[in-house]
């Protein structure tokens, strides 16, 4: 296990690194895109199953396992929920380069008629009232909450040159998690929530915030100390790791919610895609409004 979590980071890290430096923006529009989408596909994949089974599918008396299964492939409510993602993150880019100069007001103007046709859809693709409230409840939560923080991701690749304060964002998390995870392992002792996450100690928790200030302040000095002030530096990468650790509670506990040990398969010894960003899905909005704040 920790030896594919190790080969996975070491191959995909890199990689992404470069494309944060190096890449433009045509390119991170596309890998934004598939970043919108890839989250909602296993947000909405987990909780509509696990709401029908506990609210409405007794009636077909199915289990929990038959109820996942049944809805596991590309059924039209999980493409739809993706396609719904997708466009709403890229019309409100064209909002923001044509109209607006601002990708989260733009994102706010186009919302409501992303909620109206999510509404629509899911009262007419359910054979009863109970489905279709329960589709509709999965369909929204499942598409803001893997939706909208892209638009702060999006805003910090393009706020200052080469990305700097994207690779900021990265460092902060991935700071936080390496030093979660193994000084959890040497000197966890106090669970943090045993109900959402009992692997997550707060000796974990204070090393791997510590190992985010470390991590943003090497960033820092990566890019000659042009992100900010030290005292700046200190302060975002606290904010970021702990909502970043929140975030990764929330979704620990819409797993939990839903029976599942992992959000998908895609990455050996990582589990799902939203496994790897539900840290940065929290943090991206803070960090970017600190830097809006600051600026």
């Amino acid at each position: 296990m920790l030896k594919h979590r190790v080969m996975t980071a070491i191959i995909l890290f890199p990689l992404l690194l470069l494309s944060i430096l190096y890449g433009d923006r045509m390119l991170w529009q596309i890998l934004l895109s598939a970043c919108v989408g890839l989250p909602a596909f296993e947000t909405v994949r987990m909780l509509v199953p696990a709401l029908e089974f506990k609210i409405a599918a007794n009636k077909d008396g199915l289990s929990l396992e038959q109820t996942q299964i049944k809805f596991a492939g590309w059924s039209h409510w999980l493409v739809f929920s993706v396609l719904i993602s997708i466009l709403t993150f890229n019309f409100s880019i064209f909002a923001s380069d044509r109209l607006l100069n601002l990708s989260i007001t733009s994102s706010a103007s186009i919302l409501p008629a992303m909620f109206s046709i999510v509404m629509l859809y899911a009262v007419f693709s359910a054979r009863c009232v109970e489905l279709s409230i329960i589709r509709m409840l999965g369909l929204v939560v499942g598409v803001v909450y893997a939706c909208l923080p892209w638009f702060a991701v999006w805003n910090l690749f393009n706020y200052g040159e080469n990305g700097r304060f994207l690779f900021l964002l990265i460092f902060v998390v991935m700071g936080c998690d390496t030093g979660a995870y193994f000084g959890g392992k040497a000197f966890g002792k106090r669970k943090m929530s045993k109900q959402l996450s009992p692997n997550k100690t707060w000796e974990g928790l204070i090393i791997g915030v510590l190992s985010a200030v470390g991590f943003g302040l090497l960033s820092n000095m990566i890019f000659d100390g042009t992100l900010g002030t030290t005292q700046f530096i200190v302060l975002v990468s606290l904010v970021g790791a702990i909502t970043g650790v929140l975030g990764d509670l929330v979704e620990s506990g819409f797993k939990r919610f839903s029976g599942v040990k992992d959000s998908g398969k895609i990455f050996p010894g990582h589990g799902g895609f939203l496994d790897r960003v539900d840290a940065i899905l929290f943090s991206a909005p803070v960090v970017w409004f600190c830097l809006f704040l600051a600026t």
